[in-house]
């Protein structure tokens, strides 16, 4: 949706150049979310959290989520949020072995 918003709001003149009309109003219609975009952005992460299993190896686990937010040890966090009460977070414990031994999922969002 941003970049469909900044294609809206480009213009090329004649000799190539690309201008950008009303930057500041772009980052103000663009700096929030509505409330269904926020809950969208976090069902997706629900989504790909929801494959995680135990037994899974932590290549298998970070080739499919991208590298956590945090990593304690054994443990990897990964966490979406929005810019309101919208979030989602995946916690999993790897064994000596690398392989998932628990999964802990949490969501939170308030309309």
């Amino acid at each position: 949706m941003f970049f469909e918003t900044m294609k809206s709001l480009t213009l090329v003149s004649k000799n190539g150049r690309l201008f950008v009309l009303m930057p500041v109003l772009a980052l103000a219609l663009l700096s929030g979310c509505s409330k269904s975009e926020e809950r969208r952005i976090v069902d997706a992460a629900v989504k790909r959290y929801a494959f995680v299993k135990v037994g899974m190896t932590k290549q298998d686990v970070v080739a499919k989520l991208g590298e956590p937010a945090s990593k304690q040890e054994s443990r990897y966090k990964w966490e979406a949020s929005t810019n309101s009460d919208f979030n989602a977070a995946l916690e999993v414990a790897f064994d000596g072995e690398g392989r998932v031994k628990s999964v802990s999922r949490s969501r939170a969002g308030r309309d």
